[in-house]
């Protein structure tokens, strides 16, 4: 394989056969838009920030259940959705003190209802 840029499914391949590293481009890749769908969630930029590691982290540690029956990027942001709504929910008794500015830690509306409409708005 060339140097240079790949797929995500080569990326995958590689990690999945010992490059480890390579791991650095998916998080590069993908680092900004998880950023802010999981901003999105929290409205803060520490948490949003704590919570774009956990995803990737959960994502590398589950890299090999990874059945590529859809792209990797939904894969990876059903993932994002997940540990957000995840978030909110442990959350939400603070957040009820202090409520999302949009409500968006609200029960109502799938997660892909929730991931549809951030992808809408940004």
């Amino acid at each position: 394989m060339v140097m240079g840029i790949c797929t995500d499914d080569e990326l995958i391949k590689s990690i999945l056969q010992g490059n480890g590293e390579r791991y650095d481009d998916i998080v590069e890749r993908y680092q900004a838009g998880l950023y802010r769908t999981a901003f999105y969630y929290t409205q803060s930029v520490e948490d949003a920030r704590d919570l774009t590691q956990e995803i990737f982290i959960k994502a590398y540690n589950s890299l090999a259940s990874f059945k590529q029956n859809s792209t990797f990027s939904t894969w990876l942001y059903r993932i994002a959705v997940n540990q957000c709504i995840d978030w909110c929910r442990k959350k939400k008794p603070l957040l009820e003190e202090r409520p999302c500015s949009d409500n968006l830690c609200a029960e109502e509306g799938s997660p892909e209802d929730l991931f549809l409409q951030q992808e809408i708005t940004s």
